[in-house]
């Protein structure tokens, strides 16, 4: 019977580990996306100046986000690691437990 609980207890922890993997990949990556396009683009013409007067072209602005989301969301690798440790004191409980010398 006891083949049978560490069966049991390895199969619990592998889906403790591996099913909140699963559900952090069906994400959608915020990375992917369409290039950011610049609006109201002008380009110019060149003109026949003396060489050292030419003037710098205004640069273009582009609009979007002020910063790359670059953090992640710890709480879940927290939890991941919390049952781990867990389930390896479980484990050893249950050993030394079996283990002890009876009076």
């Amino acid at each position: 019977m006891s083949k049978i609980r560490r069966s049991i207890a390895i199969a619990l922890a592998g889906l403790a580990v591996l099913v909140p993997a699963g559900l952090a990949g069906a994400q959608e990556d915020p990375y992917v996306g369409p290039s950011p396009t610049v609006e109201n683009a002008t380009t110019v013409a060149p003109s026949a100046t003396v060489a050292g007067a030419a003037e710098e072209a205004p640069a273009a602005e582009v609009k979007g986000s002020s910063l790359a989301f670059t953090g992640s969301d710890a709480a879940g690798l927290a939890v991941v690691g919390a049952l781990a440790v867990a389930l390896g004191g479980l484990a050893l409980w249950t050993r030394n437990r079996r283990n002890a010398p009876t009076s």
